[in-house]
């Protein structure tokens, strides 16, 4: 109900996470439960957003991005085909969903969603931060970690437009850029999708389980 009424589902790592949000008002939480997302819960929780547009809102640390990652591309595996928005939720200045809440409150964390990134704009970002712009193998080494989300885009007006961004912050030819993705996004291309025949046969199973006060979290399921 809450994820339909937002039109939006945001995931967090751990169960008091969910529980801060959702005792803030924010209800169209879900909890991951500190384990890899998994298709199956990709389908039940954007069942309720028509936008099916997914906040990932994970700990702040490596294992945290790590997660976060995973999660995107499960997600964009599930949903190839479907028109579908990943923002990333990132919490600044602590750990997690729970210690900011406590910190800076609903408003705080509000605040925080409508300035949430695209999963490819805020890639972007953390890959020019770290990349040495006097050195080809670095900047290579951005494209190719770049061309996975790239992959992700299914609209070839986005992709130029990303395509054109990326070229001017690593200071490359654009020409030469659109070359080397054409390699990249096809060895990306030709990774089997373990979830295509799932999407085709499958409608998202609206399974879920509820604890106090309506909150749910997702079920877990190989």
């Amino acid at each position: 109900e809450f994820n339909r009424k937002e039109d939006a589902v945001i995931i967090v790592e751990g169960y008091f996470d969910q529980i801060s949000l959702y005792q803030a008002g924010i209800k169209n939480v879900l909890a991951n439960q500190g384990t890899a997302l998994t298709a199956k819960q990709v389908k039940t929780m954007t069942k309720f957003s028509n936008s099916k547009r997914v906040y990932l809102c994970f700990d702040s640390d490596a294992a945290g991005e790590k997660a976060s990652d995973r999660a995107a591309e499960i997600i964009a595996q599930v949903l190839a085909g479907y028109e579908h928005e990943v923002r990333i939720l990132h919490i600044p200045e602590v750990k997690d969903a729970d210690e900011f809440i406590q910190k800076h409150g609903s408003e705080g964390l509000r605040a925080l969603l409508k300035q949430a990134p695209l999963l490819i704009d805020y890639k972007i970002e953390q890959s020019i931060q770290s990349v040495d712009l006097n050195s080809p193998q670095s900047k290579s080494k951005a494209i190719k970690e770049l061309s996975k989300y790239l992959s992700y885009l299914t609209n070839k007006i986005e992709l130029a437009e990303y395509t054109r961004i990326i070229a001017a912050k690593l200071h490359i030819e654009e020409t030469v850029l659109v070359k080397q993705l054409e390699t990249e996004l096809q060895s990306h291309l030709n990774t089997d999708n373990p979830y295509q025949e799932t999407i085709k046969t499958q409608t998202p199973i609206n399974k879920r389980k509820q604890s106090n006060g309506h909150i749910m979290y997702l079920e877990h399921a190989v």
